[in-house]
């Protein structure tokens, strides 16, 4: 990542200790973005699925602005369920977010999908 392990800790791990960005910063790998973060990704059949769905939002997210998070859940037609930790809760919060995703699979959506 451009700026190294400062940079990444201040966008993902800024709720963490120095070690453990450190650790976390350690394991991250090279990820291929390419056409994906150009051109538009057509999912036709989602819309159409009777899927279970919900979505977290990270309050102390700083790398997902808050307007966003709103707009994605409002497209899966969810209530945000949240956790008060940074972009990596899996780091941070591991056991309170393992309790949130298990909770999150007794949801149920509070609205219909909107494709655009």
């Amino acid at each position: 990542m451009h700026g190294g392990v400062h940079s990444t800790w201040k966008y993902f791990y800024h709720d963490c200790d120095e070690v453990t960005a450190r650790w976390a910063f350690d394991r991250l790998g090279p990820e291929r973005f390419g056409d994906t973060t150009v051109t538009p990704v057509s999912v036709p059949a989602f819309w159409a699925a009777d899927l279970p769905r919900s979505f977290i939002v990270c309050e102390q997210d700083r790398s997902m602005p808050r307007w966003l998070a709103d707009t994605v859940a409002q497209r899966l037609g969810v209530e945000q369920l949240s956790i008060d930790a940074s972009h990596s809760p899996f780091v941070r919060r591991p056991r309170e977010l393992a309790e949130l995703l298990v909770h999150a699979t007794t949801t149920s959506p509070v609205g219909p999908l909107i494709p655009d």
